[in-house]
């Protein structure tokens, strides 16, 4: 569907970029297959050609904000115009030499919602927070949340806390 624009936030595929560094480093050859599949957008680019669909995308890292800016994204795209976006978060775990690098416990994880404007489904609102997001894997909280019963969640990212909240 057209209407539809992507949002993903995740790490990226920095086990594959790992993998490749370290063929290049053994002089190994590495193939051009691998490279595509290790950039950025990767993920992002093969849902779309698995779905036949030109909608445009955005691909973002935001580490440990990526919920709060897969949701600022979402709500930008549709406060542009966009009658629906699809916003995906997808992450795997990094390689165990970068755990050091990595403030949470990540988890190989892949989920997808339909966003949409007001008067469909579910209503959320994100504004900024108050007060500090939970500790551990934001997209897990994110993941419960959603599967709770909770009025709100608190999120960092974008540089401060924001706050979601479901049913206003």
């Amino acid at each position: 569907d057209p209407n539809i624009m992507f949002s993903t936030v995740y790490f990226g595929s920095v086990g594959r970029s790992a993998t490749l560094l370290a063929d290049l480093a053994a002089a190994n050859p590495i193939s051009a297959a691998g490279f595509a599949s290790s950039v950025h957008n990767a993920s992002l680019g093969l849902l779309g050609i698995a779905r036949a669909d030109p909608a445009p995308c955005v691909a973002l890292a935001a580490g440990d904000g990526r919920v709060a800016a897969m949701l600022a994204e979402v709500a930008g795209l549709l406060s542009d115009g966009h009658p629906r976006v699809l916003g995906v978060l997808c992450d795997e775990p990094p390689p165990g030499f970068y755990q050091p690098y990595v403030g949470t416990e990540e988890s190989a994880l892949a989920w997808a919602g339909l966003f949409g404007v007001a008067g469909e489904g579910e209503m959320m609102t994100l504004e900024p927070g108050e007060g500090a997001a939970a500790a551990g894997n934001p997209a897990l909280a994110w993941l419960g949340w959603l599967l709770s019963s909770n009025a709100e969640l608190e999120c960092s990212g974008l540089g401060s806390s924001w706050k979601v909240r479901r049913g206003v």
